[in-house]
């Protein structure tokens, strides 16, 4: 789910905002986070994730910017099991 994906991403980036590296200078991190949506194909998808990341370098860095478009908000209202066998 992107949402998760957001939180886990934010966490890296805090971590890695936060870490002391052997040459003393800070080091940041812009991640873009986008969730495959089943009826995209793969370059699709990763337009969608690069236009995050675009979002999170020109938005000040240091950020996380995360593409709202997925399948998990779908499932979430149709709890609806995705495959079903008959």
């Amino acid at each position: 789910r992107y949402r998760d994906a957001h939180i886990l991403a934010e966490h890296l980036r805090e971590l890695i905002a936060g870490h002391l590296f052997p040459h003393g200078a800070p080091v940041t991190a812009s991640i873009g986070v986008a969730e495959h949506n089943s009826r995209e194909d793969v370059q699709s998808w990763f337009s969608r994730l690069d236009a995050a990341l675009f979002v999170a370098k020109n938005g000040g860095r240091n950020r996380v910017v995360t593409d709202p478009r997925g399948n998990s908000d779908t499932w979430a209202v149709d709890p609806a099991p995705v495959m079903s066998l008959v």
